[in-house]
């Protein structure tokens, strides 16, 4: 019995293999950083695409007319079928609870980041300082803040074609055989094509090629013609799959019609490219940079890998730079008619991201292969060139810190309007009229019908107001002093939207009222109820000023489309909402303003 006690414990995990694990792991610093700020932003409502997939499937399903060819269906231009392995489940038997699908897509890019890490391993000269500096560098580009993909579940789709690709990259890199690698790439390039539209280009990047092509070896006859009947196969696969997805396939009718254009096209590309800095000023400008700088590495890489005969090292980071540029160029084609700055959207930094990430890899092993040639003959040059990625980093830092920031800000915002949308829900019975309903899907008849049928079979179990509870509010009260709160602030932008801003107070100054109504009132007229407010945002100046830190989270602030408002002169009011004790009450403050 002691004997056995007193043995040395082992481990079937190598030291190596422990130590590369803690590599990544501290790699993941981050996704750490980032994860709070998502659950600070997260909101439990199915906003715009969602109500598409898996919304129109939900409610097929309520009604009993779901098909097997409903997971086929088109979303927008693409055909999500394995999404909605996820997606549907995930609703029908918990209740539809965005946030779980957003938990999932955020366990993807996890993925995401243990495989490239996988590549990051492969580059060559690179020691546990470099894994680890690499891997930070690239976990930074993935879970970057200014991204609309932490926000809204239907982005889950976005994610599965680079897991694929990556997966694929790693079978490729494998020593598989050739008859392996088809059956297993097949399989991913099928997976990619059926989750989201540009997944189908894995078709091309996910090629399988044998261990001696990267070597540029070449095999006997007879292994050739082995070779082309299983390439074979990959091409009736892929035909097959183009074949199948495009069977009835119908371009979007909200999609802009296609320009052939090339300057709108580039310049919407370069954009699109430049736009994940968040910076629209400055998105053109970088687009063009990392778009030359992506070229010229990957020329310097292809003539080394040619030099010394080994594609190995840039094949995969040319596959993700590829991966990104034909994201951008499919975008483009599709989207340059909305105008440059559509191309702003923060989604799409779910694909551009692989461009900066195959500039990182090529980067490396261009600056690497510098350092070995000079190495053995100028070895004053070394050390200089060993500080070169020191002193480029350095330099980036503050402009990288900057838009890090302005992204944390950008999510922050995204969150507020789900949270004005989620409002606009809950008071879809009681009011109707909201504007924020449009924005939380544009046709508000499907809205209220799909709510109210996937309400009755308790997939959607939102709370939303009985229309009684305004029946006996009366708007004609005047605030005379700030105890209730203070419309601080209401103006028209660019002639279509209304930005409001202010905060509210419960009777007894313990926190905010639980909303905040809006009111409009024409000339000779009386007021009438418009929109409903959340009054939960960040109002750390309120809390200063009155010295109450229960006030810290008391502002209501959103920015409002005024379609449907009568035009003219109108007067603006807001009044704090009690819904324990069924009453309202003025804020401080009235505005007019002009609707034309």
């Amino acid at each position: 019995m002691l004997s056995c006690l007193n043995k040395p414990k082992t481990s079937t995990l190598p030291a190596a293999g422990k130590f590369c694990m803690l590599l990544f792991l501290v790699s993941l610093v981050p996704a750490m950083i980032l994860f709070p700020w998502i659950v600070h932003v997260w909101v439990d409502v199915p906003f715009h695409d969602d109500w598409g997939t898996p919304g129109h499937q939900l409610v097929l399903l309520c009604q009993g007319k779901f098909a097997l060819g409903q997971m086929f269906a088109q979303h927008n231009e693409s055909r999500p079928f394995f999404p909605r392995l996820i997606f549907i489940p995930l609703a029908w038997f918990g209740g539809w609870d965005v946030r779980r699908v957003m938990c999932a897509t955020f366990a993807m890019v996890c993925v995401v980041s243990l495989l490239l890490h996988g590549l990051v391993r492969r580059l060559p000269a690179v020691k546990r300082g470099g894994i680890l500096a690499m891997s930070l560098v690239m976990n930074l580009v993935l879970f970057w803040p200014n991204s609309e993909i932490w926000t809204y579940a239907n982005a889950f789709m976005l994610v599965w074609p680079p897991v694929a690709l990556l997966y694929a990259l790693h079978v490729n890199l494998s020593g598989m055989s050739l008859r392996e690698k088809v059956l297993w790439n097949s399989l991913l390039a099928t997976v990619a094509t059926w989750s989201w539209s540009n997944g189908m280009v894995l078709w091309l990047l996910a090629v399988p090629v044998p261990g001696a092509a990267l070597l540029m070896q070449t095999g006997g006859g007879e292994q050739d013609k082995k070779r082309m009947r299983w390439y074979a196969v990959y091409a009736a696969a892929g035909i097959a799959n183009l074949l199948f997805y495009f069977h009835g396939y119908r371009r979007p009718s909200d999609s802009p019609p296609f320009s052939w254009d090339p300057v709108k096209l580039a310049r919407y590309f370069f954009t699109w490219a430049g736009a994940f800095f968040g910076d629209e000023k400055k998105a053109l400008c970088l687009g063009v940079v990392v778009s030359l700088l992506f070229l010229a590495l990957a020329c310097v890489c292809l003539g080394l890998a040619f030099k010394k005969r080994d594609f190995t090292g840039s094949y995969p980071w040319l596959a993700l730079g590829l991966y990104a540029v034909a994201s951008g160029a499919v975008a483009s084609m599709g989207r340059s008619g909305f105008g440059e700055s559509q191309a702003m959207s923060p989604r799409y930094t779910a694909a551009s991201g692989y461009l900066y990430i195959a500039v990182a890899g090529l980067g490396w092993l261009a600056w690497s292969s510098l350092c070995e040639r000079f190495s053995p003959d100028r070895r004053l040059l070394t050390p200089l060139l060993r500080i070169i990625p020191v002193i480029a980093g350095l330099l980036c830092i503050p402009q990288v810190f900057q838009s890090y920031w302005n992204g944390r800000q950008t999510l922050k915002n995204i969150g507020e309007h789900r949270k004005a949308f989620l409002t606009a829900w809950q008071w879809s019975k009681a009011l109707p009229g909201n504007p924020a309903l449009a924005l939380l899907l544009p046709n508000t008849g499907i809205l209220n019908a799909f709510g109210s049928e996937l309400e009755s079979h308790h997939i959607l179990r939102l709370i939303r107001w009985e229309p009684g509870i305004m029946a006996h509010w009366s708007y004609n009260g005047k605030a005379t002093d700030t105890s209730n709160g203070v419309f601080s602030g209401c103006a028209v932008v660019a002639g279509e939207w209304l930005a409001v801003s202010g905060w509210s107070s419960q009777r007894d100054g313990t926190g905010a009222a639980d909303y905040v109504l809006l009111t409009v009132c024409e000339a000779g007229s009386v007021p009438h109820p418009w929109t409903m407010l959340p009054t939960d945002l960040d109002s750390a100046d309120v809390s200063t000023a009155l010295k109450n830190e229960r006030m810290t989270h008391s502002a209501f602030r959103t920015v409002l489309p005024m379609e449907g408002l009568p035009k003219g002169r109108l007067t603006v009011a807001a009044w704090a909402v009690d819904v324990k004790q069924g009453a309202i009450r003025p804020l401080a403050r009235t505005f007019a303003v002009e609707v034309r």
